[in-house]
């Protein structure tokens, strides 16, 4: 839809929850109406309203994605910073522009399915450590892995040596009553191939047998969480990683 003209817009007041969702719709890169009514348990008929009414004042922008396949299948709006959403976090939460993941342009769809992906499992995390009353201390996203980037060494299939980057979904820290527990996360959409999914499993045996992951993040203990689509893919993706010499590190799920 197009943004009424500024004449012509409801009138809004900026409210403290008005600043959580902006917070997390940047912190999240971009959420949908679902993924905030479960992250601040609102209904949804009063989500909806202010999420229009937040979007109509540029405080969000929003897209819609359409999706191509046998026929024609309309995402959820994708929620993104606005304009003065940005400007809402650097004066509430003292941001700096650094910070802010506003998109220069619409994400594409392939993108947009992998990271709604990762945020549902996200929002589940979060949602769940609070019921516990657990600390959900830190997430990294992938962004934070390219901006500085590690790299192991991995011999190819003619013994030479070749540098590998690690860019994990993502990175977590729970702290637990039993102490902190960290976990790297992949998110599988089942589209992937033996061939390019075992050099990653590779790529992290190496990256914690190097030592490279105790440096980064001042700890030994590590598990890798693999979110997927079916129980058949979980089995399949067991059966790669077990062939790349994964061990118990390795955890799967699926995304529902």
């Amino acid at each position: 839809r197009k943004r009424p003209p500024p004449n012509k817009r409801r009138p809004i007041k900026f409210q403290p929850r008005d600043a959580e969702f902006i917070r997390a719709v940047n912190d999240y890169r971009a959420l949908t109406a679902a993924q905030l009514q479960r992250l601040f348990a609102i209904t949804s008929t009063p989500m909806q309203r202010r999420l229009i009414a937040l979007w109509e004042h540029e405080y969000l922008d929003c897209q819609e994605i359409t999706v191509f396949g046998r026929k024609a299948v309309n995402a959820p709006y994708l929620y993104t910073i606005g304009s003065r959403g940005v400007r809402a976090l650097v004066d509430v939460f003292e941001y700096d522009r650094s910070q802010i993941k506003r998109p220069r342009r619409d994400y594409s769809w392939r993108f947009s399915d992998h990271l709604l992906a990762l945020n549902n499992f996200r929002v589940s995390v979060a949602v769940a450590a609070q019921e516990k009353g657990w600390l959900l201390e830190t997430w990294l996203d992938e962004r934070i892995f390219r901006q500085d980037p590690e790299y192991v060494t991995l011999k190819d299939s003619k013994g030479k040596s070749q540098p590998k980057p690690v860019y994990p979904d993502g990175y977590f820290c729970l702290s637990v009553p039993q102490g902190r527990a960290h976990f790297l996360v992949e998110v599988d959409r089942g589209t992937e191939l033996r061939k390019d999914f075992r050099p990653q499993i590779l790529v992290y045996e190496e990256y914690v047998k190097s030592g490279a992951y105790g440096v980064r993040f001042s700890e030994r203990s590590l598990r890798i969480l693999i979110v997927t689509t079916t129980p058949t893919r979980v089995a399949t993706l067991k059966k790669w990683t077990a062939s790349a010499d994964g061990d118990d590190k390795y955890w799967f799920t699926t995304s529902k």
